[in-house]
């Protein structure tokens, strides 16, 4: 629960308290206020762990205009109204401007105290609603959580299309904030496409969801949060709400990781940054959206490389792991094996990743304070002028998928070269890509040399050896 002090310290609430209730109520609450969140507003903390008295400032900001109310539910179900409160009588914020509650200067601080039976690790919810028109939201007070949390569900899902509204949630968990707990915890959005709007796209078949059911099976443990969108959920404004909104849930402390599996290719740079970086290439690489549109030889509805890095540059977390297995598919039969091999170049990350001053992982590693951001630790399946490869059979998957898989699950020990008793994704990719790169030789007969780019330089480890 989080409880509001003045200065002179004299307690105060915001709003009521059930008593201890059940870490049950609290998920059953999670469950009926999550299908709410609505882009529009950014809600964001300082750190995601907090001690017992320990104070605490609650960031937002909106899209537009409009009328906000914050709320937190304790890891034991208990409701408070954060926002507006006896300090802040008026609900209305202005759009584009980034508060802080408490302000500098409030005679009051926000301080945490975890509901009595809570352990460490537990997570406290504050959640945010905004409405274009002021509709006054129920404060809980009189109702059990679950009937509170329906109330508000059914009248925002009840507001006239005309009226915006939008809503986030972010967490924290309650201290001892030291130790294993300090290590932060692993956001995972998997972006699988093998079926397009436009059926001229398609794959023979859904190599990318083997992909990406691959490494959720063998990376599970490594994941504490997971949202897939697989094909007719994969759409443009999806893919970067599922990196703003999901991804930028994570903290400080937290990795994010975003792995694409499906079309890739370049369009004409319009602004010119390429350049600025490579005087040769005029080209924007993008990646390829469910709902691409393909007319008179453009496209359109595409995510330009530099959407991918601005919007990954917003996040908070403090690393991020990119994986993209991206491009255009052809055939190529030879030794009896059936290939398709991505017939254009394939955007490498050191491409597809590009902004002003050098990659992506570049920017990141170089720019923080400019651009911030987490650092960036970038897998790609090939070199800048190569193909990749993928077998072509229902349950197929891309090489480099294959061998990076294989090493997680069979050679361990061997790519522990460190001996710290864990493998990370560095050592998995420095066994996995000769294996690659020997492999395409001698059954392709040409060259896919898969590259790494670490600025995080520290292991990011996802299985032990044992």
């Amino acid at each position: 629960m989080l409880r509001v002090f003045v200065a002179l310290s004299l307690c105060l609430t915001f709003s009521m308290s059930f008593g201890m209730v059940s870490k049950a109520q609290q998920a059953a609450v999670r469950a009926i206020i999550e299908p709410t969140e609505r882009p529009g507003l950014e809600l964001w903390l300082d750190k995601d762990c907090y001690e017992a008295g320990e104070s605490l400032v609650i960031h937002f900001k909106s899209e537009k205009g409009g009328y906000l109310t914050l709320y937190s539910i304790d890891s034991a179900g208990n409701v408070s109204v954060l926002f507006p409160n006896a300090f802040y009588s008026s609900p209305r914020i202005n759009g584009g401007v980034t508060y802080s509650l408490p302000a500098s200067g409030d005679p009051f601080r926000i301080v945490v105290q975890p509901p009595p039976g809570a352990t460490p690790g537990d997570k406290e919810i504050i959640w945010g609603v905004i409405t274009e028109k002021q509709r006054p939201l129920p404060t809980a007070k009189g109702m059990d959580p679950e009937q509170w949390a329906r109330t508000v569900r059914v009248q925002l899902e009840s507001l006239p299309s005309s009226i915006w509204w939008a809503s986030k949630k972010v967490e924290f968990r309650y201290g001892p904030c030291g130790g294993e707990e300090s290590k932060g915890e692993v956001y995972a959005l998997l972006v699988a496409i093998s079926d397009y709007a436009d059926n001229r796209n398609d794959l023979d078949y859904p190599i990318s969801q083997n992909i990406i059911r691959a490494y959720r099976e063998v990376l599970g443990k490594f994941f504490d949060h997971v949202k897939v969108l697989d094909d007719e959920e994969a759409t443009r404004s999806r893919i970067l709400q599922g990196i703003r909104g999901f991804l930028g849930q994570a903290g400080p402390e937290d990795i994010v990781y975003f792995h694409f599996a499906g079309h890739g290719y370049h369009v004409r740079d319009k602004n010119g940054d390429e350049k600025e970086n490579d005087p040769a290439d005029r080209y924007d690489e993008i990646i390829c959206p469910y709902d691409i549109k393909v007319a008179s030889g453009k496209l359109t509805n595409v995510i330009l490389d530099d959407e991918i890095c601005d919007t990954f540059a917003s996040l908070r977390a403090g690393r991020a792991v990119l994986v993209f297995e991206s491009c255009y598919s052809g055939t190529v039969h030879r030794g009896g094996e059936h290939y398709n091999v991505f017939s254009l170049p394939c955007p490498t990350m050191s491409e597809l990743l590009v902004y002003p001053g050098g990659t992506m992982a570049d920017d990141f590693s170089k720019s923080r304070s400019y651009r911030g951001g987490p650092k960036v630790l970038a897998l790609e399946a090939c070199g800048p002028t190569q193909s990749a490869y993928y077998v072509n059979k229902p349950d197929g998957l891309s090489v480099f998928a294959f061998f990076m898989l294989r090493v997680l699950e069979q050679f361990r020990e061997e790519a522990d070269t460190n001996g710290d008793g864990w493998v990370s994704l560095q050592e998995v990719f420095k066994l996995a890509a000769p294996a690659v790169s020997e492999t395409i030789e001698e059954e392709v007969g040409e060259e896919q040399d898969p590259m790494m780019f670490d600025y995080i330089k520290e292991p990011v480890n996802v299985k032990k050896v044992r």
